[in-house]
């Protein structure tokens, strides 16, 4: 859109001011960024002689410790005369390049590392003491200049590694460091320039360590700790693909995970993370849906653990789905739980197929019974009408009981929508009760810490068809959290509920004795019925 305007305007078609066309290509540069279009940038940075453009380029396109190192210097000394925490922290990362091939002590790293921290501490007290916005960019340059006191003790131990001692100095050095790294990620939903910044930065890091690395693995070595820089830059923009996928940007996503190709070693479950996020963002295209298909479906197994080949298969089945082959996307959810009958993904994504197929299928048949097979009486209206309600209601009642297993087996926050959709469906049960019976036959975790979240709707359930699976589950609840039958049974909780139905609720949810006190302020018509007492000798 900045772009059309720009030419617009050149072609005298859009009138503008000057402040306007200044707006537009300053969000077109920052549009460039945030899809990763530096190539582009770059192009423009050099006609503008934009030297801190230049250098953001460069970050992410440019080997900072190849022949490309004397065109970042010059850059770096053009704005060198007015510190920011940005530019301190590219002539940080210079230095210590310099000391680490010169096999010198990095003290003049140190000096400028301590130059950058006070910059952007003044910045720091500039600011508001109110967190704004403002403090997220030096709140970044705060874990960057952490990052890179790391990276000095990463370069010290590379300057002492020889074939040795290899082995050794991956295990004690450098693991540790790399965990906190893995560990010191960014929110998912922090801006992508923030991941594309701390991707640029750590794969500088990994670069040097494997330049130091490869060439001391032996010959017909088996092992795999000299290929550690690959692995971690494998595992870094893996994680870079799946936020990029989540903030929409799916082309991002792709050429990202392409990089991983250039990689001559990774993990097998790296290999694993770059063809999931790659399928999800072909899933994502409703027209990539059948390259997604065969992406999934030419992929070789055979390296890959049950769960991870579970997981493919149910992507392939929600693949198929989409495509409208229902049968063949059935038996692949179905092959997907044999493989691994522990991974929530399958019996979540086979029950959600299951409830797109009941609500897809209207509540009345609009045609009448179908053709008998040889052999077989043709079926009545009224006996077609029953056998369709009871096939449309058993895709409902699979659904549940694959949702059922989902959240068992999830017990996280994601347990929770699963759980609202159970409860919905049993709204909508029969007269014969089809989908209650998979839920009374579940016998798997009810996971009860997330229907706490869920009680109002359990209490509004007493009132509907489903209100015997909701005060089993409210009884549970009481049973296991006895701090929520104490606060439901707070007189004031209970002047809320203007209903009686709404107060016989919350005495449902007490313990035996909360009832006995509760039950005189109730209508005389409402109590129990008192049982005759009987004695010893009548029994």
């Amino acid at each position: 859109m900045y772009e059309q305007a720009q030419l617009k305007a050149r072609n005298g078609l859009l009138p503008f001011t000057e402040e306007e066309y200044c707006f537009w290509e300053d969000h077109w540069v920052l549009s460039a960024q945030k899809l990763q279009h530096w190539e582009s940038l770059t192009d423009l940075a050099r006609v503008d002689q934009d030297s801190d453009l230049l250098l953001e380029c460069a970050w992410r396109l440019s080997d900072w410790g190849s022949a490309d190192r004397e065109m970042i210097e010059t850059n770096i000394n053009r704005v060198a005369g007015i510190p920011t925490p940005r530019r301190k922290t590219f002539e940080a990362f210079t230095s210590l390049l310099k000391a680490h091939l010169a096999r010198e002590p990095p003290n003049e790293f140190v000096r400028i590392l301590d130059e950058a921290q006070q910059v952007s501490l003044r910045k720091w007290v500039s600011l508001p003491a109110q967190i704004t916005a403002a403090h997220l960019p030096l709140l970044q340059m705060f874990q960057q200049t952490v990052e890179l006191g790391e990276a000095a003790q990463v370069f010290d131990s590379l300057s002492m590694t020889n074939q040795a001692n290899l082995e050794m100095r991956v295990n004690t050095d450098l693991k540790q460091i790399f965990q906190t790294w893995r560990d010191r990620l960014p929110n998912f939903w922090d801006d992508i320039m923030v991941w594309s910044d701390l991707l640029a930065w750590r794969q500088h890091v990994f670069q040097s360590v494997t330049r130091v690395y490869v060439p001391l693995i032996p010959p017909g070595e088996t092992a795999t700790y000299g290929f550690r820089g690959y692995h971690e830059t494998a595992w870094m923009i893996n994680r870079f693909g799946e936020v990029a996928r989540r903030h929409g940007l799916l082309d991002v996503c792709s050429v990202a995970l392409n990089k991983i190709y250039a990689l001559p070693n990774i993990e097998i479950s790296e290999a694993f993370l770059k063809l999931r996020e790659q399928a999800l963002c072909f899933f994502q295209k409703p027209d990539k849906f059948n390259d997604g298909l065969e992406n999934i479906s030419t992929t070789n197994l055979m390296y890959f653990a049950p769960n991870q080949k579970a997981e493919f298969l149910t992507l392939k089945g929600m693949f198929i789905s989409r495509l409208g082959q229902n049968e063949d996307a059935n038996a692949e959810f179905a092959h997907a739980i044999q493989m691994d009958m522990t991974l929530p993904k399958a019996w979540a994504e086979w029950g959600r197929f299951n409830d797109k197929l009941y609500l897809e299928r209207p509540e009345v048949s609009g045609s009448g019974p179908p053709d008998p097979k040889p052999g077989e009486a043709r079926l009545t209206d009224e006996q077609w009408a029953l056998s369709y309600a009871r096939d449309r209601a058993l895709l409902a009642s699979s659904a549940v009981s694959c949702y059922l297993q989902a959240a068992g087996l999830y017990n996280i926050h994601k347990s929770r929508g699963l759980l609202l959709r159970v409860l919905w469906l049993l709204g909508l049960d029969d007269s014969n009760n089809t989908i209650a019976k998979a839920f009374d036959n579940y016998k798997g975790d009810l996971v009860i810490w997330y229907w706490i979240t869920l009680i109002p709707q359990l209490i509004l359930s007493l009132s509907h068809r489903e209100a015997k699976q909701a005060r089993l589950l409210i009884i549970r609840i009481a049973k296991m959290f006895p701090q929520v039958s104490y606060k439901l049974s707070d007189p004031l909780t209970i002047r809320r509920y203007s209903t009686i139905s709404a107060y016989l609720v919350k005495i449902s949810v007490m313990s035996s004795a909360s009832i006995s006190i509760a039950e005189p302020l109730l209508p005389n018509a409402l109590r129990k019925p008192k049982q005759p007492v009987r004695m010893a000798t009548q029994l």
